[in-house]
């Protein structure tokens, strides 16, 4: 399995408490780290929009939250679910110049 920055996967991530892990779709900030920020579909949540959340391979529209970066480990991810359009990433670093990540 090859992991690659912004790349959008299914993966188990841990609770805060560490007790419990839940699959949820994940994006990739840091393929050596394997440093990720949750999606969420509830699209009310604070974040950059995903546009082309169809052609990213996403089943809903999502927002990537930007308030938690989350380190996991490689036997966490669990399926490829596709990458962002350009488009979406443009915006998407457009997004954190102007809103400071993890605050």
């Amino acid at each position: 399995m090859i992991i690659e920055n912004l790349q959008i996967w299914s993966a188990d991530v841990w609770f805060e408490e560490g007790t419990q892990c839940k699959p949820r779709p994940v994006i990739v900030v840091d393929s050596v780290s394997y440093s990720i920020l949750q999606l969420t579909s509830k699209t009310e949540r604070e974040g950059y929009v995903i546009k082309d959340w169809k052609k990213a391979g996403l089943r809903k529209p999502s927002v990537i939250r930007t308030d938690r970066l989350v380190v996991l480990r490689e036997s966490d991810f669990k399926a490829y679910v596709g990458t962002l359009t350009e488009r979406d990433v443009e915006g998407f670093l457009d997004y954190l110049r102007s809103n400071p990540p993890y605050h």
